[in-house]
């Protein structure tokens, strides 16, 4: 019933204030960049400005001294790539500094995008998701913990079968040898149906064999995102939609949200795909099947905030960041590049960052945080086949520095 109460309340326009490895939706690593001419964004402060007025803000947020020249890369990022619309937003010792949309949300309609449009965050679902784990593991009652070392049939011990023995933590780290999108036949393909459970979505692939033993190796999974999100639905007692929305508004954010697609929620961005050299309009598929792992949608400014949050101590304590925000080990001691939920690594400055990239079916995304220099940049649009991930890299380095000059891969 609640569930339906949830789907009322959007029908009718209320807001709910809700809580790239091989594969198209994966992450890219982090590493120490390299100075290879052919891999860095060339872009120098004297540039003359190639933005189109009209399609970006008129007022983006915050009295930033680099407001004119990150209007004009992310404006030249967009051209350059054919993104209908796209939206960036940066934070900076606590507060935004930058918050602005460029292009359009709807091109039929030509409806602005803005720093309040809410796209598909594809894989940046990932790092929402390991929060919301590494919070019901500090700030869960007892009994209603989610442990990262306690094995995942101590709370799913009916629903896996038998071959399913890996750790919270392995999840979480992509080491369960849960399997990702299969080439060929794959029951994740094109699903139609809406699951109310995440539960229930894991019949579209437990039964298949696990692609590496436990711990042994790194080895990423959407699907395993999935898992958790069923053992959160065990521990909470409520769909994983129900219990996101609830967690999402005690952190104070309106926008950020499991995705409807049967819904036209307020400020949601129509998606797009490229065919025949041209954008198109993409039919928006039902990403119920794997809200934790590539499901959310989000508008920048609500990220930008949980960054802040984050950073800030607000959601989880001191121990808990470290825990999710430091590289992971195999089984035979090997350090992967990634953390709880997060790519960990360091600009070429040597400063940590800690982020998430993701992409679909209309939708490319990028979330990068510099815990030490509390900085936060987030970037959404409408299509995917970008670079955001340099673009924020290049964002990024401005907001801590303050220098436009040095180009950075």
């Amino acid at each position: 019933m609640r569930y339906k109460a949830v789907i009322t309340s959007l029908a009718l326009g209320l807001t709910l204030p809700f809580l790239g490895f091989k594969n198209a939706e994966a992450i890219q690593n982090l590493k120490t960049p390299t100075k290879s001419p052919s891999s860095v964004i060339k872009v120098r402060s004297t540039e003359k400005p190639i933005i189109q007025p009209s399609l970006i803000a008129k007022k983006p947020q915050g009295k930033w001294a680099h407001v004119s020249f990150a209007n004009n890369i992310i404006e030249k990022h967009r051209k350059k790539y054919d993104i209908p619309g796209m939206s960036v937003a940066i934070a900076k010792n606590g507060k935004i500094i930058y918050a602005n949309g460029f292009g359009l949300k709807n091109l039929g309609k030509k409806i602005k995008a803005s720093k309040l449009t809410r796209y598909r965050l594809a894989s940046v679902s990932k790092p929402v998701t390991a929060i919301l784990a590494m919070e019901m593991r500090e700030k869960g009652r007892p009994g209603k913990k989610l442990l990262l070392n306690r094995n995942i049939r101590t709370y799913l011990p009916k629903t896996l079968p038998a071959h399913h023995k890996y750790r919270v933590r392995d999840l979480l780290s992509h080491q369960s040898g849960v399997r990702h999108y299969k080439k060929g036949k794959d029951a994740t393909k094109n699903v139609k149906k809406h699951y109310v459970r995440s539960q229930d979505a894991l019949n579209l692939f437990i039964k298949d064999k696990l692609v590496a033993k436990p711990g042994s190796k790194y080895s990423y999974s959407t699907h395993g995102y999935t898992v958790l999100a069923a053992a959160i639905e065990k521990i909470s007692g409520r769909t994983f939609f129900e219990y996101t929305s609830s967690r999402f508004r005690s952190w104070g954010l309106k926008d950020l949200s499991p995705e409807l697609a049967q819904l036209n929620q307020r400020n949601r961005s129509q998606i797009y795909k490229s065919e025949n050299g041209k954008n198109k309009l993409s039919k928006r598929d039902d990403l119920s099947w794997k809200y934790a792992g590539g499901g959310y949608q989000s508008s920048v400014v609500d990220l930008a905030n949980l960054g802040i949050k984050l950073i800030n101590g607000e959601i989880l304590n001191q121990k808990s960041l470290d825990l999710m925000w430091s590289r992971q080990k195999t089984n035979n001691g090997k350090t992967t590049r990634y953390g709880l939920g997060w790519s960990i690594g360091r600009d070429e400055d040597g400063r940590k960052i800690v982020a998430h990239s993701g992409a679909q079916n209309g939708a490319a995304s990028y979330w990068r945080i510099y815990p030490n220099d509390k900085v936060v940049v987030v970037i959404l649009s409408n299509k995917r086949g970008h670079k955001a991930r340099n673009l924020g890299a290049y964002l990024g380095r401005v907001a801590v520095t303050g220098s436009t000059a040095k180009p950075i891969n």
